[in-house]
């Protein structure tokens, strides 16, 4: 029942009429008695107020004692909080039991204090027991709808490999704007810019992603790194953000280390085949020196290669002539290209022989000397002959005595004929006389077969003449005769004889002053032949003769050039690496294979597209370019046989993709230079086989080029590097941190390290799957260098206790803590904390000193001395140009030294003699340096303007400087020197300054 209105109001109409004029005076006891019982406290009054005693907010005090009864059962009644407001927010208190924050109320409540908490769990050692984490992801160019990958599975298309995206972050890397796609459940290897694939709408999204680093190869091995070192890589395009850890360094202290920078394509063996190494300058005591095995080629094919190419080295090497050119100037005739035409012997390497170290150069074989000696001249087998006179020298091949007993007669290998009366010397050309000559007899080395028609025999000793090549020739041997083998023309009536002669020359055939014999001239095909003296035809030539054994101009190239099949490959490695010594600079290598290089053939990676799967040839059978094909380019002519596919992909918008390896035909690149076109359409003729000479059925097919990758030309684009090895050199490397947008194949710098002499490394970057980030523990509960230094105990350090820290005793609340907030199954353990967070006064004491400012302004440099200075490599003298070095340097003072921009030496000076010259304690290690700058190295110069530092500041005082609005560093004085002029007892490390306020310390703050 609501009772609205008053009732003692309403009483006098509730009786009859007659009590008014019979009963006024009960009427007002009855009225009376209603307004009491309206009155606070009586019935009527506290049964209108029992709604409003409903609301904790409306209730008299006096109820409060029943809500907390039923509400707050647990909590003391003296509590400090306001007891209507607690009671409407229990239940979150409740909710929040165990929990830090219902900690803090409890005490708020009770105690109106701050709490701490601390768990002893956080402090405790663990043994293995580190959460290690390493993000990995792929890097894509952003895009919006890369945000759509989240929560999806991603697959890459080429690699079939899988992953879960976690998250997709936005970069920015060096103004390039990317996507970090965070990756886990990863299955398989992704490859580099390689497409993406999942649902992410209506339509497919499949973006090119970028791998991480997989691997490193050291280019420059660098100097000073230490084992654990943690160094940046250093990209000279965008890549930004890796990191490596070096793991081994040597210290190689001056010797070269090899490097393959490029492997190239076409190299054989530089021990049994025709590459060869040249590894020339530097500056080394020993020289450094490697080779390439077989075994260290991979990507190999089979070729038949010339191995004694006009442009080699002859097989003389530096035991080849010397030789007097037209100009004057002379040269060693260990090429091909400085041979005299006129040499009887070129030097080519003949079949079968192997030349490893060069052989002697001679002018003729088994020529005759006869020595005039009454007694054993005591020559031997091997020994050196030289002619005083002639200048020639000679071998002995063998020997024997005349018959009159008087001389020798000793077989030899000569250069250059002696001469007639001339004394010879042996062993070398001032040695020991063993003999004047009486007689030389000598034929120019190697010979000729002749086959002739016979007209007249001929016989041993027999001089032959050809009737139009003037050729002439000694018969030595009548090698066969072939009765009717020979027929000048037609029919039987001319058939004669074939007769095959050994023939060769004797020294007088000689062309040049330069070689005693010359070669022996050719015999042409179908001339006629006569004997000396006589001008009687003896037969015909058969075909025009060569010297076989021994190559000159009037031998055949078909008889000198010699063909072998030959493994060429890349250079994947090198074998019986030699470092040298003393190396200070290092050499340069240079790696040609002459025998391929020759052959002019230009290797490209070329990427084609194209709409039709069957390359529009219309042939369902044709749908892939194989090594039996071949790329043709019609305006630019370049053609070449496909030696390899490397990749092949479709595009989501249907066009596809195929990269091949192509070899351009021989003599097209070099010196052709005729290359292939980017962004030109190809024809691509289909073979059945790979001899190519059958045609599949619609080819030629179509395609458009839209990458080239040039790769130069066989046999000469390999690129080793040579580098000085250093202490410190890093030999292996481990990755750290992918970073961002490293290119495939980039060569990067490593960071050097803080060390005077250290020196960069390099390394080339391999980039497949997923990158790496830089590993972090997500606790350190297992970090000895942590605040965990305890070991379980099972009481209080163990994971289910826990540490009120508090200004107030763990006796005071012990219980009201158990009852209200402890979490069941843990261990309370108090502190007690002797500051009391809510009443804290704060003095300050007359001893507080204040800033004054102090008048004008100061600007602070580095002093330069005046002029530049000089210094040459391992010397202790400094030379200085327009400089004042004894006004501002004295003997055994410090000097520092900026050869380069920002990289400083600090040095003692011995004795500074003048303005110009000092020199130093110790001598300057560091290489030439000219114009460098100089700089007191113990203290810098202020500068004041309109200030009074000498009546402010003395010497040793603080001064406090106001490098920006309100920036202030506080600095020690060296000096003051006047009022505007004062310096520092130690290096200003701030940038420059200029105008800055200057303050001292002064008074007290009261």
């Amino acid at each position: 029942m609501a009772i609205e209105n008053k009732l003692s109001t309403l009483i006098q109409g509730q009786f009859p009429s007659f009590y008014n004029e019979e009963g006024e005076n009960f009427i007002l006891f009855m009225k009376a008695y209603y307004e009491w019982l309206e009155e606070t406290g009586n019935q009527t009054h506290e049964l209108r107020k029992l709604e409003e005693y409903k609301d904790i907010d409306l209730t008299v005090d006096a109820y409060i004692e029943y809500f907390r009864k039923i509400l707050l059962a647990e909590i003391p009644e003296n509590v400090l909080a306001d007891k209507r407001i607690l009671a409407k927010n229990i239940r979150d208190f409740y909710q929040s039991k165990g929990t830090f924050s219902s900690y803090k109320l409890l005490f708020r409540i009770l105690y109106n204090e701050d709490v701490e908490l601390n768990y002893p769990a956080d402090q405790i050692l663990k043994i293995s027991d580190g959460d290690w984490r390493i993000d990995r992801y792929l890097v894509t160019t952003h895009d919006k709808a890369n945000l759509g990958f989240i929560g999806r599975t991603i697959r890459g298309t080429d690699s079939g490999a899988t992953a879960l995206v976690e998250n997709v972050v936005k970069r920015t890397i060096r103004n390039k704007v990317i996507d970090q796609i965070y990756l886990s459940n990863i299955k398989g290897s992704f490859s580099h810019l390689e497409p993406i694939l999942t649902q992410t709408g209506p339509t497919p999204h499949s973006p090119i992603v970028e791998a991480g680093i997989s691997s490193f190869e050291i280019i420059s091995a660098g100097a000073r790194y230490n084992p654990g070192d943690i160094v940046d890589i250093i990209s000279s395009d965008i890549g930004k953000f890796g990191k490596v850890v070096v793991t081994q360094t040597v210290d190689l202290g001056g010797i070269i280390t090899f490097s393959i920078l490029e492997g190239g394509s076409g190299y054989t063996s530089s021990i049994n085949d025709t590459t060869q190494i040249r590894i020339t300058g530097g500056d080394g005591l020993e020289p450094a020196s490697f080779t390439i095995a077989r075994a260290d080629l991979n990507d190999t094919f089979a070729v038949s290669v010339n191995v004694n190419l006009l442009s080699s080295n002859s097989v003389f090497g530096e035991l080849a002539p010397l030789v007097t050119y037209s100009d004057a100037s002379t040269g060693i005739t260990d090429t091909f290209a400085n041979t005299l035409l006129a040499s009887p012997n070129y030097g080519f390497q003949e079949q079968g022989e192997t030349v490893t170290a060069g052989v002697n150069y001679r002018t003729n074989s088994n020529a005759v000397i006869v020595l005039a000696n009454t007694s054993d001249p005591g020559v031997i087998v091997g020994d050196s002959l030289y002619g005083v006179t002639s200048g020639a020298n000679a071998t002995v091949q063998t020997i024997r005595r005349a018959h009159n007993s008087t001389d020798v007669v000793i077989a030899v290998d000569t250069f250059k004929n002696f001469t007639t009366a001339e004394k010879v010397n042996k062993a070398t050309a001032g040695g020991t006389t063993v003999g004047t000559v009486s007689a030389f007899n000598a034929n120019t080395i190697g010979y000729h077969v002749l086959q002739m028609g016979k007209i007249v025999a001929v016989n041993e000793g027999d001089e032959l003449v050809g009737r139009t090549s003037n050729a002439f020739g000694v018969v030595k041997k009548v090698i066969s005769t072939v009765a009717n083998g020979y027929s000048r023309g037609v029919g039987g009536a001319d058939d004669r004889d074939l007769v095959t002669l050994q023939v060769t020359a004797n020294t007088t055939a000689n062309l040049t002053s330069q070689f005693d014999a010359g070669p022996m001239r050719a015999f042409i095909e179908n001339e006629g032949l006569r004997l000396v003296g006589a001008n009687t035809t003896v037969g015909n030539v058969v075909s025009t003769t060569s010297n076989t054994k021994i190559e000159n101009v009037y031998t055949k190239l078909s008889d000198s050039l010699l063909f072998q099949a030959a493994t060429i490959g890349t250079i994947a490695q090198i074998s019986n690496r030699v470092g040298g010594s003393s190396f200070s600079v290092a050499p340069t290598v240079n790696v040609t294979d002459p025998a391929i290089a020759a052959l002019g053939i230009g290797e490209q990676y070329i990427t084609l597209h194209y709409d039709n799967v069957n390359f529009g040839t219309g042939n369902s059978q044709i749908t892939v370019i194989d090594t039996n094909d071949r790329i043709v380019q019609a305006n630019t002519k370049a053609s070449g046989d496909v030696k390899r596919r490397v990749s092949g992909r479709q595009f989501s918008n249907g066009t596809y993709e195929t990269v091949l390896r192509v070899w351009q035909d021989e003599l097209q690149r070099d010196p052709g230079n005729i290359t292939y076109a980017n962004n030109q359409f190809v024809n691509i003729r289909f073979y059945t086989s790979s001899d190519q000479t059958t045609e599949e059925n619609g080819s030629p097919g179509t395609a458009k080029i839209v990458s080239i990758t040039d790769e130069g030309v066989l046999g000469k684009n390999a690129n080793i590097n040579a580098s000085v090895g250093a202490n410190g050199t890093i030999t292996a490397l481990r990755l750290l941190d992918s970073g961002f947008n490293h290119k495939q194949n980039e060569i990067v710098n490593i960071k050097e390290t803080t060390h005077p002499d250290a020196l960069q490394a390099q390394v080339k970057l391999t980039l497949n799957d997923v990158a790496n980030a830089e590993g972090y523990y997500a606790t350190t509960r297992s970090h000895v260098s942590s605040k965990r230094g305890f070991i379980q105990d099972s009481r209080f350090y163990q994971e289910f206790s826990y540490e009120v820290e508090a200004s107030v005793a763990l006796d005071r609340y012990r219980d009201i803590a158990l009852r209200l907030v402890h979490p069941a199954g843990q261990a309370l353990f108090g502190k007690f904390k002797t500051a009391s967070n809510v009443d804290v006064n704060v003095a300050v004491t007359k001893q507080n000193k204040k800033r004054s400012l102090s008048n004008g302004t100061i600007s602070i440099t580095k002093t330069s001395a005046t002029g530049s200075i000089a210094i040459t490599n391992n010397s202790v003298n400094i030379v200085g140009t327009s400089t004042d070095l004894s006004n501002e340097f004295a003997n055994n003072s410090t000097i520092l030294i900026e050869p380069t921009y920002n990289r400083f030496f600090e040095v003692r000076l011995n004795r500074v003699s003048n303005t110009t010259s000092a020199n130093m304690s110790s001598a300057w290690v560091y290489g030439n340096v000219s114009g460098a700058n100089v700089y007191y190295a113990n203290a810098f110069n202020i500068v004041g303007s309109s200030t009074t530092l000498s009546s402010e500041f003395a010497n040793g005082d603080s001064i406090v400087i106001e490098t920006a609005d309100n920036v202030y560093r506080t600095v020690t004085l060296n000096k003051v020197n006047s009022a505007t002029s004062a310096n520092l007892v130690a290096n200003w490390t701030l940038t420059d300054v200029s105008g800055a306020n200057a303050y001292y310390y002064t008074g007290n703050i009261a």
